[in-house]
């Protein structure tokens, strides 16, 4: 039963699925604990182990792609679902897609934009000039 029946998944799309699962987790521990990490030597070994799982889980994901695509067909959706069953499916799905764009531009760094970088946090420390108000300027004018 590797491949997908009419009524259930197959052996090798359940296994892609879970690995996939298991090494995004992974994924998200490794990536939170480096970005905290203050020591170098600990964040430049903890994306050591970082970087070849995301690439890994890159290529279940195109493995899971071309499964689907040239070897298997995937069972059919299940018949008779209850009406609040579908609705939260649908909700879930746009939650879904709106924190896969979030993601994206994460990804993509524009989350940089709204976080204080190096260049930005001495400007923090900067003073503001104050605003000059009408009566000075025109008292300055007058003299």
């Amino acid at each position: 039963m590797l491949k997908s029946r009419p009524d259930r998944y197959g052996a090798i799309a359940v296994s892609i699925h879970w690995l996939s699962a298991v090494l995004i987790l992974a994924l998200l521990g490794s990536g939170f604990r480096a970005a905290n990490a203050m020591d170098a030597a600990t964040k430049a070994g903890l994306l050591r182990f970082h970087i070849p799982v995301a690439i890994v889980v890159l290529l279940l994901t195109a493995l899971r792609i071309v499964w689907w695509w040239r070897f298997d067909r995937k069972p059919a959706p299940v018949q008779a679902s209850p009406r609040w069953q579908e609705r939260l499916a649908g909700f879930a799905d746009v939650v879904w897609r709106l924190r896969f764009r979030r993601r994206r531009c994460l990804m993509f760094g524009f989350s940089d934009l709204t976080q204080e970088t190096q260049i930005t946090k001495p400007a923090r420390n900067w003073p503001v000039p104050r605003p000059i108000r009408r009566s000075t300027l025109c008292a300055k004018k007058a003299r």
